[in-house]
């Protein structure tokens, strides 16, 4: 694998998209999850290609601009044969003579064709990514941002990419396993790949909350719900959050608090859960009568095989 001037900044959104994909699979359906990995990804495949380009000496890579009158920057640069020793060689005064091409002028299909006879994107996810990566740039979005179909198709794409990145020497052949994006450092770059952890054709983040042989939280959610009360924060979902982990030594044991609050908003946006408020008197040792505010939480959703209410 060749190592050039762009290469560990792709390998840093990389990464991230590999890890926000991992949160994404286990359910944690959030817009802050989402938008997180529509833009790692997107400036992952932004990057890689521009690598790539720089390896083939392909000119297109970038604009000039503020050339001096004679074009002489202009020159030097199309006469560089290695371009990737020219840009490390560039002062800082040189390189704002420089601009990258726009990703949507990235001629994407034509970079990896060279390195590989299949269409890189027989689905069109390199164009519903720029979408939401505009989306998510430019414009307000709402809970529909990246729909399940969405998620399906740029996870099948980036499985594709990755073997399209090994293919063409941006990334070392698989040299290990990755478990979850808590792993060792040599794997943060290979993405899980086993049926248990793909976007296969008919995956909803709804159902993957449900699929508890893949989301071990709602499983140790439910039973630690069940039959209990807690002291309320409040009934939004950082509220519910708050009270279930930090009065859950179970919860709170396995899982992070961040995870916690993901899970609920997803219950909440998929009405898998239902939330009750009770107030109760309570009085203090002095006599003084004051209010209690409790939360029940019921299970709206499927539950495991062989499970039963307490």
């Amino acid at each position: 694998m060749k190592r050039g001037i762009l290469t560990d900044n792709a390998e840093l959104a990389w990464a991230s998209a590999l890890r926000y994909r991992d949160i994404l699979l286990s359910g944690r359906d959030t817009l802050q999850n989402k938008k997180n990995f529509v833009s790692s990804f997107h400036n992952a495949i932004e990057l890689y290609t521009k690598q790539l380009m720089i390896f083939n000496n392909d000119y297109r890579v970038i604009d000039i601009k503020n050339d001096e009158k004679d074009g002489s920057f202009a020159k030097k640069y199309f006469a560089a044969e290695n371009l990737d020793d020219f840009f490390s060689s560039l002062t800082k005064e040189e390189l704002i003579k420089l601009r990258t091409s726009d990703f949507s002028k990235l001629p994407i299909s034509d970079v990896y064709k060279q390195c590989n006879e299949q269409p890189i994107d027989p689905d069109g996810a390199i164009k519903k990514l720029t979408r939401l990566r505009n989306e998510e740039t430019h414009f307000a979005f709402s809970d529909e941002f990246m729909t399940d179909s969405d998620f399906v198709i740029l996870d099948k794409f980036l499985l594709r990419y990755y073997k399209i990145l090994m293919d063409v020497g941006l990334l070392p052949k698989r040299f290990g396993k990755r478990k979850s994006f808590i792993d060792s450092i040599e794997n943060r770059l290979i993405p899980s790949d086993n049926n248990k952890c793909n976007a296969m054709k008919g995956f909803t983040f709804k159902k993957r909350l449900q699929e508890f042989g893949r989301c071990n939280f709602t499983k140790k959610f439910i039973e630690e719900i069940e039959g209990k009360s807690f002291g309320s924060y409040g009934k939004d979902a950082f509220g519910i959050a708050e009270a279930i982990y930090y009065q859950s030594e179970e919860l709170s044991g396995k899982f992070s608090f961040e995870e916690t609050w993901d899970y609920i908003v997803s219950y909440l946006k998929y009405k898998l859960i239902s939330v009750e408020e009770n107030v109760e008197e309570a009085v203090d040792m002095d006599g003084n009568v004051g209010w209690n505010t409790y939360i029940s939480i019921k299970w709206k959703g499927k539950r495991p095989d062989g499970y039963r209410r307490k």
